[in-house]
């Protein structure tokens, strides 16, 4: 006795499970493609060159598709702006919390108290206030290191006398550059001066 589960050829279980990985902007790609391909190669009715025979089942049963696609990338859209929503307050929540506990620090005689982020920039607390520095995304090759070239950079914007605003731009400029190299705690000038003016600083 042959049972229907077994009775599918492997190339139609293989496009099954291609299905079921498929996004759905994937699928709706897909769906218009066939769609097209559907209307290429209909017969003209005669007399009439700009219309077409079609198989009616068979063309609603693309819309089907289609509009399950639809509806599909509307859901996919949803939920990526809410897990984005929700990771945007998370980090808020988070950062305010670091930024009160770098205030305290600073309360406690601490001159200048900065905060690395990582991918998400810095911050720092001084008299002059809290700032916080936005970098660019980098395709980062070694973070190793990064975090005392910020440092670096700091008693190097000191020393030449900068305000805070500029002084962390250009350790968060110096960190990134380093971040670009292989070696650790190394940087090449030509990427700290192109990273510097995509260094954004906000006063908080």
């Amino acid at each position: 006795m042959l049972y229907p589960e077994i009775c599918y050829s492997g190339k139609e279980k293989e496009e099954g499970e291609i299905k079921e990985r498929m996004s759905p902007q994937d699928k709706v790609e897909r769906v218009l493609k066939e769609i097209h391909v559907t209307f290429s190669k209909s017969e003209m009715v005669d007399g009439h060159p700009d219309k077409v025979i079609i198989d009616r089942k068979k063309f609603l049963g693309l819309l089907d598709r289609l509009n399950q696609g639809i509806y599909d990338m509307m859901d996919q859209y949803e939920q990526t702006r809410q897990s984005r929503n929700n990771a945007e307050r998370a980090f808020r929540k988070k950062g305010d919390e670091i930024i009160e506990a770098a205030k305290e620090i600073h309360a406690r005689g601490v001159e200048v108290v900065a905060v690395s982020l990582g991918a998400d920039g810095s911050l720092a607390v001084s008299d002059e206030g809290v700032f916080r520095a936005i970098v660019p995304r980098i395709d980062a090759v070694n973070t190793v290191g990064c975090g005392d070239s910020m440092i670096a950079g700091f008693a190097l914007g000191f020393a030449e006398g900068l305000g805070m605003e500029e002084t962390l731009r250009k350790a968060s400029a110096i960190s990134a550059a380093a971040a670009l190299r292989e070696e650790t705690g190394y940087f090449v000038m030509e990427d700290m001066q192109r990273l510097y003016p995509q260094i954004k600083i906000e006063k908080m």
